[in-house]
Formats: C-alpha cells, structure tokens, sequence
C-alpha cells in the first residue's frame, strides 16, 4: 500500500510539471461558473448565480521576487432568486398568492494579476467597474415588473487548478460581482466552474 501511495505521488508530480498555471502574455481564458449570492432590499435573501468570463494576458512582471501576468478581460454576472407569499383576505375569506422573481444582471470590464502557486495552480485577485440592472416582476393577484439601471464592482481573489494545458477548474470568493441602487442590492458571493485556454 506504501509502495502505491508513492508511486501516486511520484506521477502527480511529473505530469504537474507539464502544466504552466500562470496564464503568459498573448493567452485567452474563457470561464464559465454557477454560485450563491444574496439580494437585499431591506431583508438579505439566497440568490443562484451564474457567471461567464474571458481574459487575455497583457504583460508578463517580476514582483516580489515572482514571476506576474496581467490580465484584462469582460464578465457578465446574473443572479436570480424567486419567492411566494399568500396574502388572505379577512373579509372575503379567499387566498392570494403572490410570487416575486428578482433576475439581476451585471456587465464589466475586469482587470486581473495572477500567480502561479506550483505548476498547477494559478492563484489571482480581480477588480471590475461596470453596470448592472436590477430586474424585478410579481405576479398572482396581479402583475407587475420593473427594471433599473445601477453601479455595478467586482472585488474578489480567485485560483485555478489546471487539469490539462487547456483545461481547469476554478473558483472565486469575495464579491465576484455587486450591483446596488438605493436600498437595493445583489450580490455574487462566491462561484465555482471551469476555465479554458484558448
């Protein structure tokens, strides 16, 4: 079993080898990703997320003794949760029920830097500025939807664990993307997917 254990390793870190995790100048990643968020208008509830991204590498930068790539890129964020409630009329005695769809979208510029940890992983912190719009609609009893435009950021760190030349998986925490107006906000906490170097 000892003699196994360690031939695993061994062969883990020869093929590690064959795999560089920093993305180089001239290299384009595609990701694509679900997650959790949360949208708050006065009472913060569990968002679904999704998330589709590109970057391409700008410039390769020794720092802090390291080897640097820089990245620029686009994302685009969603994140939709939808309730019910039933509101009871006392003086007729009939139920309504009402449902609420929040389906909030984001659009943003990114700007990215990334390190390769060990020759598979590729670890990187990202800001982004954009704009978002908050989509809402009610429907039961009657009808309703609204749409508003808003300030939207990405602030959030990030690694990549490369399967292949081409292939990874990957995962994002912090604020993968926010968008708010007013009392209201939406907000993609954390992401996982896949990643694809073209």
């Amino acid at each position: 079993m000892k003699k196994i254990a360690l031939a695993t390793l061994a062969a883990l870190a020869l093929t590690s080898s064959a795999y560089a995790s920093t993305p180089a100048k001239g290299d384009l990643i595609g990701d694509i990703g679900i997650g959790v968020g949360a949208m708050d208008g006065g009472n913060s509830v569990a968002a679904f997320t999704q998330r589709l991204a590109v970057e391409y590498g700008i410039a390769n930068f020794s720092m802090l003794n390291s080897d640097w790539t820089a990245t620029i890129g686009f994302q685009i964020n969603n994140g939709v949760h939808t309730s019910s409630h039933t509101v009871s009329e006392v003086w007729t005695g009939t139920s309504t029920k009402f449902t609420n769809t929040s389906d909030d979208i984001t659009f943003m510029p990114t700007a990215s830097i990334h390190h390769g940890f060990t020759d598979r992983i590729d670890g990187f912190a990202t800001l982004g500025l954009g704009f978002g719009l908050l989509n809402g609609k009610m429907s039961g009893g009657y009808s309703d939807s609204w749409t508003e435009a808003s300030f939207a950021m990405a602030f959030n760190i990030g690694g990549r664990y490369w399967l292949s030349d081409n292939l990874a998986v990957n995962a994002q925490f912090g604020l993968v993307s926010a968008s708010w107006k007013n009392s209201y906000g939406s907000y993609n906490i954390l992401s996982a997917g896949i990643s694809y170097k073209f």
